[in-house]
């Protein structure tokens, strides 16, 4: 391509001053030095252009090649598929836990694993206006839990009870029973959280907040008042690893809800 440019440049740069440039060198008079210096500066930008094109084009091809192929690889289990095959509804999976113990994280590697649809509640109140206030000390938005029930409710809607979700949400104890077929509640140790909270620069008075929840156990014990014990499974998510075995019981899980015997 270099090669191509110089040569269409030194070619259009003849043209201009009437004789050859690559044999005469420069051109001798101020309005041949312009048409000169003009038609590099042309044949420069064509080439960044041409070039820009062509460049975007291959990022976009091999970016697109590359989701598709890690979509179709990363699968573990399709869910949805198997549940539809069998006559089922697919399950849905409540991941709660406090702020900064991965939910989101483990949340959205069991969606791309098994095929399901990812939704993060706090995300889902603000770009639907599912919220009350703006609590400015705790820098966040208050939810409306009605609101959100009736939102993941709206069978014209999300319509939750379709099945399919992965439901991702600090809090667990507004959500009706009936959603949810297994709850998930991470855990971490109160080092590795309060590291984790710094690092999304949440103020102190926050992190201490969320610290203390951690230490009273406060979400665990709402999952135990609103759920059958039966659902309810808790899991340390410290490291990478940690992950590695949340999706492999929700693997196991799912196998003896279907059936599936491999």
């Amino acid at each position: 391509c270099l090669f191509v440019f110089v040569f269409v440049a030194c070619v259009r740069g003849s043209k201009v001053i009437g004789r050859p440039f690559i044999l005469r060198g420069f051109p001798s008079s101020p309005a041949h030095c312009l048409g000169f210096v003009c038609s590099w500066f042309l044949s420069f930008v064509s080439f960044l252009l041409h070039f820009s094109i062509w460049f975007l084009s291959f990022f976009f091809l091999y970016h697109h090649i590359i989701i598709m192929s890690v979509s179709e690889d990363d699968i573990e289990l399709d869910l949805r598929k198997e549940s539809e095959s069998r006559g089922q509804r697919a399950p849905n999976i409540l991941i709660c836990g406090t702020p900064g113990t991965g939910k989101t994280t483990v949340s959205f590697v069991l969606a791309e694993r098994f095929n399901l649809r990812h939704l993060d509640i706090s995300k889902l109140a603000i770009e639907r206006q599912l919220h009350t206030e703006y609590d400015s000390a705790r820098e966040t938005y208050v939810i409306d839990d009605d609101k959100v029930v009736d939102e993941l409710d709206d069978e014209s809607g999300i319509n939750i009870m379709g099945g399919g979700y992965i439901v991702d949400y600090h809090s667990c104890d507004f959500f009706p029973e009936r959603f949810f077929d297994l709850v998930l509640v991470m855990q971490t140790t109160t080092q590795i959280l309060w590291d984790r909270l710094e690092e999304r620069k949440y103020i102190t008075s926050k992190i201490q907040e969320n610290v203390e929840a951690e230490i009273m156990h406060v979400i665990p014990e709402e999952a135990r008042q609103s759920y059958q014990e039966s659902i309810i499974h808790f899991f340390q998510n410290n490291e990478i690893e940690d992950i590695d075995r949340v999706v492999g019981f929700v693997k196991q899980w799912s196998m003896d809800k279907l059936g599936i015997v491999l």
